[in-house]
Order: C-alpha cells, then structure tokens, then sequence
C-alpha cells in the first residue's frame, strides 16, 4: 500500500511539473513574459469598463446574424436573431438564392466565446457571469503585478477585496441581459482579447528593440491611449485588422533576429499564414499587405532556398484554406469573397426559402418582409438599451455598403475554368495521370485568374488613392489633420448635423510624434555616408521600419477614396496603420531617451494631465452645456494642441538640440492622457446606445453631472 501511494505521488508531481512546463511555455507563446501578461489583463480591465451590449452600427445586425447561423450549422442566414429587418442590415450578399454575411473569419473565431456563453447561460445569468469575470481579471492582474514588484502580499490582497467588492456591487444591482445577446457578446470579446494581443505583441517587439520600458508603454498606448481601443467592443473588423498588421510586423521583425534558421523559417511562415488569415476577414486589406509583404520579405530574408521558400509556401496555402472554402462553399469560387457579390436588396425572403424565424419580440423578429437595402445606411432600429427598451436609440450609423466592398457590381470576380470533359476516352495506362495533370491545371488556372483579378482589383484602389492624393488634397487634410464641419465629403444627415467624425491626429496626437523623423533624418544625412546606409538596412529594425512604411503607404492609399466619411468617429478604416505609427514614434532615439529618462516624471505628468483634463472637460460641459458634435470638436482641438507641442518637440529634439528629457517626457504624456480621456469620455458619457455590460459602471455613470 505504501508502495502503491509513492507511485501515486511520483505521478502526480510528475504530472504537475508537465503541466507546469507547459503551461509557461504557452504564457511565453502568448506574451513573453510576465510583463505582457500583466499588460493584457491590464488592457482587458480598462476595455471592459467602458463595454456596452448592443448595436452602435448597424453593420454589426449582419455579422451578429451571421454568428448565430454559422453556430446553427450554415453559412446563410436564414433565421434573423438581431434588427427588424433582413434589408435594415447593410453588409449583407446575395447568391444563388441565399443571403450571406461577411467577416466569418471574425465570426468563426467568435464560435468558442459563443459556445462558453452559451453553457454559461444554462447555469447563469450573463449579466452576472460578466462582472465575476471581470472580476477574476481584476484579482488576477493584481496577483500578476503584486509578483512583479515583489511586493505581492499587499497588492494581491488588494486585488482580492477590489475584485470581491466589485462583484458583489454588480450583483447587488444587476439586470438580467437575456440570452439572445450572447452572440454579440462572443464577437465584441474576440474584439477586445484581439487589441490587447496588439498591444503585447508590439510590446515584445519594442521591449526586444530597445527596451521593456519603452515597449510596455507604447504597447499601452496601442490600446488604451489611441483609437484602437474605442473600436475593441464593436463588432466590426478594425479590431482583428489592427492584431494582423501587428502580428506581421511582429513575426517579419523575430523571424530576422531569431538565434537559429528553423525558428527564423518558422516565424516567417507565421507572417505569410497570418496575411492568408487576415484575407479571409478582409480580402483586399490583405491583398495590398501582401503586394508590399512578399517583394520586403524575398530581399531581407535570411535565406531564399528553394526549400525554405516550399515551406513558407505550404504553409500560406494551408491558412488560405478557411478563405477558399468558405468562398467555394458560398458562391463555388474561392477566389470570390462575399464582398465581392451582389449587394442583398431584397432579391429574395431568407427566412421564406430556408430557415425559420429566429426574430425574438424585442427585435420584431425575422418575420417581416425584406425591405431594399438603402444607398445609406439607416440607423439602428432596435431603440432599446438592451433590457427594457427604455434607451436612447442608437446616434452612430454605417457607412455606405457600396464604400465598404471591393468591388462596385459584384459581377466582375473571377470564374472558374471548366473542368475538361471528363467523358472523352483516354489511355488507360493514363488515365490517374491524365486525370490529376487535369485537375492540377484546373486549379491552377482557377488561381491565376483569381489572383490576376484581384491584383487587379487592389492596384485600382491603390491608384486611385494615389490620384486623389495629388488632385484633392484637402481630403487629405480632413483625414489626417482637422475635421471640422467638411459637407462637400460628410453626409451630416447621417448623424443628425453633428460633427462627430474626426481626423486620426485629432483620435491620435501621440501620432504627431512621427514628424521628428525630419529631424533625425536631416541631421543623419549630414553625418552619415552611402556605406553606413547600406550597413544599417541590413540590420532587422532598420528592414521592419521599412516594412511598416509599406504597410501603412499601401493600407492608406487603398482607403484614400472612401475617406472622410460619415461615422468614422476615429477614421475606423485606418485604424490598423495606428499601432505602425506608434511604432515608428518609439523608434525616435529622442523618444526612447525621454521614456528611459525619469519614470516618476511620465507617471506624474501622464496622471496630471488625466486628472486635469478630466476636471476641465466635465466643468467645459456643465458650462457650455455642450451637445455631442460640440464636445468631439473640443475633444478634437485639445488633442491637436497636444499633437502640436509634441510635434515641436520631436523635430527640434530630432535635430539633436540638447533638452532636459523631462520636457521630452512631458511632451510625451500630455497626448498620451488626452488621448485616453476621449476614450473614456466616448465610452462613458457621449455615447448612449446601450446598457454597460458591468452594472456597477453604470450605476457609477448615471452620478455624474452632464448628459449628451
């Protein structure tokens, strides 16, 4: 017996000491190290308090619809769960007798959250099992970080009663939120677990460049000090196209500095598998990504062989597998995504000719007629906060659906090739070679007319982006630079006259960083020679700077046409390109010496400021009695003075004047908590479309003094 229990417990810490290895060999895979663990669960908490459930656009009615029926066992929608209507949803496509949604990487990513909520339903209310778990993120974060700076006893106990209170408060007061609301749910969590992965991964990339410091901070601001964040818990893709380009960026930056060529190899597959994923949520955001990726990639890589190329190609092929078959599945050609087919306008009654009604009486159900899709999208009908339907209704709308495709009819995608006649006789000692050489150039031919269309395609947005850019420069201006009232590209109709939409630097005034660029580089021209140029492109920061260039060059220009637009709010379809931008900010070595410099200085002027700002803008609305398009515009101009000051002084410091780095750090902060402060202040005031999903956050809001 004795023998028996020694065996027993020989196996268990045989057992333990596994799981453990592989448990920090996951936690190394998904954060690096502690500190990015930390800088997740931080980014999640402060996500979560500003998350609210229910519909801001009402491009989100077709993904949500799209969820539920991908769960059911189909890619149609044939049973309507969220909008009144099946022509109330922009973003819906139409073939061959059915209605499609689009975005199904972003939905069969969402299926595991779907399927956890769905369980928990069963056993709890939801509006419960969303404050405990943020409640558990709290008490975890503040374990993680008690750890950290080895003052772990006090810190985890504070976690602990932080994290005890908050739920019990929740508890307290929660509504129940029913559980229709559960696939929402699954897609705003795979958005907000999707930027607090982009601001890890860019913190591994900084920390690896430079140093932990500068990459914990700009890997914060990835996500809570810049546009990123406001759209985490909006069910659109911005989320998941801001974690690709960073993934790439990530992968293409490791696979140079990895210590061997197997992990080099590996990582670079990993940029070519991550742009076959990303196709699959944005076929055409990917294309460009891929134009500019593939020649970068072929003349820095550590080795072109043959057979490492094979490879690297494998495993492309193999990750645009989903892309294909979902495609195929469709429409019968995996070259044509969804958003390449006819725009749905009432072409046929989804729910008369193959589902059944899903509709619940909140939402008016599936049941009525299919109304045309409007040039413009309406806004939400569903008037409800997510309960009682005692809230405002939705201020935000979508853009056009024809602004939104890659294509303007949907009839001009590639076609397959017909299969040669497979009844004509043949050799019999032939015959399985004849018949696989046919079905080989059978794809073959499918893959080059596809791709040649789609290049196609994408070289005639990038070039009209590039027409516009020269012909109409003040499009330029009000995307980049100012907003303001500008009729002659908003339709202010759209958002009731309110300006709300504003220019990225307005969203994103650590942005205005990047012109110390002429600084650094005016003076490095005068003392640096043609060899030494030569010597630095070699080096992996020096060929990634190049990369995010690209990126960002190709991702602008094929976005040009459509912008500015109305309810962009934070010009959403550049988003992606921000965490680029914040990268090339820390790349400045005045920026990097100003972060290094005093971290009690950037901690005091970074809380000042958010204090301040905090009090000046609640004081500006208790006195001015500001409506919304008024307090974005304030919010707009604040953030450019903040830009501005920057802005001065990274070209200044960039020619290599000597500062005390604590105006560099005051520099820095200044935007940094302006740029939270809108976040917040967008999350919890100015935008009332629905209930929090924590009902302590609520209950907290509804005790402050202004209403928009």
């Amino acid at each position: 017996m004795t023998r028996l229990s020694e065996i027993v417990q020989i196996g268990s810490q045989e057992f333990t000491e596994i799981a453990d290895r592989w448990r920090r060999r996951l936690g190394r895979a998904l954060f690096g190290d502690r500190y990015g663990a930390v800088l997740f669960l931080g980014t999640l908490a402060v996500l979560a308090t500003y998350w609210r459930v229910g519909v801001f656009l009402t491009d989100s009615y077709a993904i949500a619809n799209g969820l539920v029926n991908v769960a059911d066992g189909h890619l149609a929608i044939t049973k309507i769960t969220y909008s009144l209507t099946v022509g109330s949803q922009p973003g819906l496509w139409y073939a061959d007798g059915a209605v499609y949604a689009r975005n199904y990487a972003h939905i069969f990513l969402s299926l595991p959250a779907l399927w956890l909520l769905d369980a928990l339903a069963v056993l709890f209310d939801l509006r419960l099992v969303l404050a405990a778990a943020w409640s558990g993120l709290l008490m975890l974060l503040f374990d993680r970080l008690g750890r950290l700076l080895g003052r772990y006893r006090p810190v985890a106990t504070t976690g602990a009663a932080l994290g005890l209170l908050t739920f019990l408060g929740s508890a307290l007061i929660a509504a129940p939120l029913p559980d229709r609301w559960t696939a929402f749910l699954a897609l705003q969590i795979t958005g907000m677990l999707a930027v607090a992965f982009a601001g890890v991964v860019l913190y591994r990339v900084l920390a690896h460049a430079h140093s932990r410091r500068v990459g914990l901070l700009f890997g914060a601001a990835a996500a809570i000090a810049s546009p990123v964040g406001f759209w985490a818990s909006i069910p659109k893709r911005h989320a998941l196209s801001t974690l690709a380009v960073v993934a790439v960026l990530g992968a293409f930056y490791f696979s140079r500095t990895a210590d061997s060529r197997r992990r080099a190899l590996g990582l670079r597959a990993l940029a070519y598998a991550v742009i076959a994923l990303w196709a699959w949520l944005h076929a055409l955001e990917a294309l460009v990504v891929f134009a500019v990726f593939v020649p970068l990639d072929l003349a820095t890589g550590r080795s072109n062989h043959p057979k490492h190329l094979a490879v690297v190609g494998v495993v492309f092929l193999v990750a645009l597998t989903p892309f294909l078959a979902t495609n195929a599945a469709i429409n019968g050609d995996p070259f044509q995504p969804p958003r390449s087919l006819d725009s749905f306008s009432g072409q046929v009654d989804p729910l008369a000719t193959g589902g059944q009604d899903g509709g619940d009486s909140q939402n008016g159900g599936g049941g009525s007629t299919p109304t045309p899709t409007p040039t413009e999208s309406q806004p939400t009908t569903d008037t409800s906060r997510t309960t009682d339907g005692t809230g405002p209704p939705t201020t935000a709308e979508s853009e056009p659906t024809t602004n939104d495709t890659t294509t303007e009819g949907g009839a001009s995608g590639p076609r397959e090739p017909e299969s040669p006649d497979s009844e004509s006789p043949a050799d019999p000692s032939s015959g399985p070679i004849a018949t696989l050489l046919s079905a080989l150039m059978a794809i073959l031919g499918v893959a080059i007319e596809g791709s040649t269309w789609a290049f196609g395609k994408g070289w005639s947005y990038v070039d009209t982006g590039i027409t516009l850019a020269q012909d109409e420069p003040e499009r330029l201006y009000h995307t980049f630079l100012r907003s303001g009232r500008i009729p002659e590209y908003v339709n202010y109709r759209m958002t009731d006259q309110e300006a709300i939409d504003l220019a990225l630097l307005e969203v994103a005034p650590l942005l205005a960083g990047l012109l110390g660029v002429l600084g650094a580089g005016l003076r490095r021209l005068r003392t640096t020679s043609l060899h030494a140029f030569r010597t630095a492109l070699g080096r992996p920061t020096r060929q990634t700077d190049l990369l995010a260039v690209a990126m960002t060059v190709a991702l602008v220009l094929m976005n040009v046409e459509r912008l500015p637009l109305h309810t962009q709010i934070t010009v959403r379809y550049l988003v992606p390109i921000v965490p680029l931008g914040l990268y090339g900010v820390a790349r400045l070595g005045c920026v990097q010496r100003a972060v290094s410099a005093d971290l009690r200085w950037l901690t005091g002027a970074y809380v000042g400021t958010f204090l301040l700002g905090a009090i000046a803008f609640l004081l500006a609305h208790l006195w001015l009695d500001l409506a919304l398009g008024e307090a974005m515009q304030l919010h707009a101009l604040v953030n450019l003075a903040g830009a501005g000051l920057l802005a001065i002084w990274a070209v200044v410091a960039g020619l290599g004047f000597d500062f005390d780095e604590r105006v560099g750090v005051v520099a820095l902060a200044i935007p940094a908590a302006l740029s939270t402060l809108f976040l917040l202040f967008t999350g919890l005031v100015y935008f009332q479309y629905a209930d929090y999903a924590l009902p302590l956050v609520e209950t907290l809001v509804e005790l402050l003094p202004i209403a928009i």
